[in-house]
């Protein structure tokens, strides 16, 4: 026998099954470029030597190793519907002989060749493209660099050897289920299943308890840390739920409709029952798989866009002007501030306006039945308080608002018990309620509480209380100076980017120096970054749902050909035929779309608490991209079905009689 013989042979096999081979093989090569780009475009980053863009590279880094885990993840996916097709293949060459050894040098030789082909078209068209996203990057981070066409070796070399271990394993594991399984098992591996589908009420039963745990635990946040403390949780919920219901729910459904006599023994509602009943037997974790990854590039595009169109918006949340001086309260120091930056300002050619001021202290209170404590080892709620003067909230503002001693207004994103307020011996009668300005609200992931005290003597004596309590910690009053600038922009930028130099010498203490132009340029790079990694995760996912339709169309049809047949001996016409299973595989292909629908719909308001930490508050934003991502999607999602139609075998099946 020649040495070439299995090579030969393993080629004309993937030729032979070119409808089977050529999808895996895009796939796989469409994976190994996506992973050069995230591997390339982080190694182009760092030799960029763009300012800040170390933490770009660490998320690029990153986002290639989860890359890397869910390419070999998706490896084995779509093998699974390559190796079930081919059973009968295989099966068929060990009737006429071959030996399981040999199947296993053949597989081996198909496996190279898959690889090479692989390797090849991925690095290939990887290094095509990620010079253009590398701009495309550099581009939603605003950073101007210079593009040199580069292909980092370090990346092609992890490439190959991420790829080879996969393909390895992979070729492993058909090995073991060959090596393992009858031939006579083998030949009718695609035909399992042909029985009526048991009833299984304690796992359907099992889903719709877990769909009920996950919808309520995301439904019921309150606040961005219970949101991310709970949506792992309810993510695990609702996969298990839709599995449940996909797989025994469904079919309990379908049973309970069978057993009306009155619905099910009429000519179209017999077929449609029973045609369904079996698909979603043989087609449950599939549908209940592509439900789930839609979802999950959904609510992965929605918040990744939201983030990028919110940026201007968030900025502008966090900055009440353009720029901020803060340190430590003392004597006469906002004035020393004011006076050193107007000159420096003027020095610079610009003008310094629309100045603000306050006084603020900050703790952590925790809520537990007995009231209110310091003391952050006591379990209970947490809450980030902030606390200002009335003289200043009435200046940022501008609502007059006067109180007494021993009263405060409270801003509070729960809700209070009674009109008194205590927190470690310190009481306070709420005399009114007070609305918070979005730059005062503590950034947290907890509650927030704005307390609006009568004097600084005021803010002193619960800043000397946080001292007593976390004796660990340092606690001061800080004032905040808030200023714009006018001029032109070259002016304005070196004023703001120099002013450090114009207070050294003040004899202040100064914490920090911050203008919205250098935390743009953060926010670009940041949001830009989880935009990039984003959209290639859940173009991962999109790759294994179109894969998953493609073999489900395949695998819809050829079980389809026997019915095709007994519909037409038992007197339904062929148009009639067609009509009816062409309905139940829509209805198949449109239950994950509109679960999906259901699934992003009850995550919503969690995202949304989720989405604060970055600092989104604009729920109405979400919501658009929420219902621009469903749009797009969905229609991406028709369209895939439609140009995957034309491999169902029993569409051609029928059209060829």
């Amino acid at each position: 026998m020649s040495k070439l013989f299995y090579f030969r042979l393993a080629c004309d096999n993937i030729r032979k099954n070119k409808s089977i081979y050529l999808p895996y093989l895009l796939a796989a090569s469409m994976l190994a470029a996506l992973y050069y780009i995230l591997s390339s475009v982080a190694v182009m980053t760092a030799q960029s030597g763009a300012k800040g863009s170390g933490v770009m590279v660490e998320l690029l880094q990153i986002s290639a190793g989860i890359a890397a885990f869910l390419a070999v993840i998706i490896l084995f996916y779509i093998n699974s519907f390559v190796i079930k097709q081919r059973k009968k293949e295989l099966g068929l060459y060990c009737i006429l002989g071959m030996e399981r050894r040999h199947l296993s040098v053949m597989m081996v030789w198909e496996t190279a060749v898959s690889l090479v082909i692989t390797l090849a078209a991925g690095i290939l068209a990887g290094c095509l493209l990620s010079q253009l996203m590398f701009l495309l990057l550099m581009g939603i981070a605003r950073l101007s660099v210079r593009l040199t066409f580069q292909i980092p070796l370090g990346s092609v070399a992890d490439t190959c050897c991420l790829f080879s271990i996969g393909f390895g394993l992979v070729l492993f594991y058909d090995i073991i289920v060959i090596c393992r399984t009858n031939p006579i098992t083998l030949l009718r591996g695609s035909r399992q299943g042909e029985r009526e589908p048991k009833t299984r009420r304690l796992l359907a039963l099992t889903g719709v308890l877990a769909m009920a745990g996950g919808y309520g635990l995301a439904l019921t946040c309150r606040t961005s840390a219970e949101a991310i403390t709970a949506f792992f949780p309810a993510a695990i919920l609702v996969i298990i739920g839709t599995y449940g219901l996909f797989t025994a729910g469904s079919i309990v459904m379908l049973k309970r409709m069978k057993a009306s006599r009155r619905f099910y023994y009429k000519p179209e509602n017999f077929i449609a029952v029973s045609g369904m009943m079996y698909r979603m037997k043989q087609n449950a974790a599939g549908l209940a798989g592509i439900c789930v990854l839609s979802t999950a590039v959904l609510l992965i595009i929605s918040a990744c866009t939201s983030l990028v169109a919110g940026e201007e918006g968030t900025l502008r949340e966090i900055y009440v002007r353009e720029g901020e001086i803060a340190g430590t309260a003392g004597d006469g120091d906002v004035n020393t501030v004011r006076e050193r930056a107007e000159a420096w300002a003027l020095s610079c050619g610009a003008e310094l306006v629309h100045e603000l001021y306050y006084y603020d202290t900050s703790f952590v209170a925790v809520r537990t039945e007995a009231g209110w404590t310091m003391d952050t080892g006591t379990a209970g709620e947490v809450t980030a308080v902030e606390c200002i003067t009335a003289e200043d909230y009435s200046r940022i503002t501008g609502e007059t608002l006067a109180l007494n001693p021993g009263e405060a207004a409270v801003w509070y994103s729960g809700a209070l018990d009674g009109r008194e307020l205590r927190i470690d011996g310190m009481s306070w009668q709420v005399r009114e309620a007070a609305q918070a300005p979005s730059f005062l609200i503590p950034d947290s992931i907890t509650d927030n509480m704005l307390l609006i005290l009568p004097s600084r003597a005021d803010l002193e004596l619960v800043s000397e209380a946080f001292q007593r309590s976390r004796p660990e910690l340092v606690s001061h009053v800080m004032f905040h100076y808030w200023y714009d600038l006018e001029g032109e922009e070259e002016e304005t930028g070196t004023c703001f980017g120099t002013m450090p130099q114009a207070l050294e010498g003040s004899g202040l203490s100064i914490s920090s120096i911050r203008d919205i132009r250098a935390s743009r340029r953060d926010f670009y790079q940041l949001y830009g970054t989880l935009f990039f990694v984003g959209i290639s995760t859940a173009l991962l996912f999109i790759l294994v749902t179109v894969m998953i339709i493609y073999y489900k169309q395949i695998t819809e049809g050829y079980d389809d050909r026997e019915r095709f047949r007994i519909m037409e001996k038992v007197g339904m016409d062929r148009r009639e035929v067609r009509q009816t299973v062409r309905r139940q595989v829509r209805l198949v292909f449109l239950l994950p779309l509109v679960t999906a629908f259901l699934h992003t719909a009850a995550a919503f308001p969690a995202v949304c608490k989720m989405l604060t930490v970055f600092g989104l508050t604009d729920t109405r934003l979400f919501a658009i991209c929420t219902a621009g991502a469903a749009l797009v999607f969905a229609v991406f999602y028709l369209a895939v079905y439609r140009m995957t139609a034309w491999v169902y075998p029993g569409w051609r099946n029928q059209d060829s009689r």
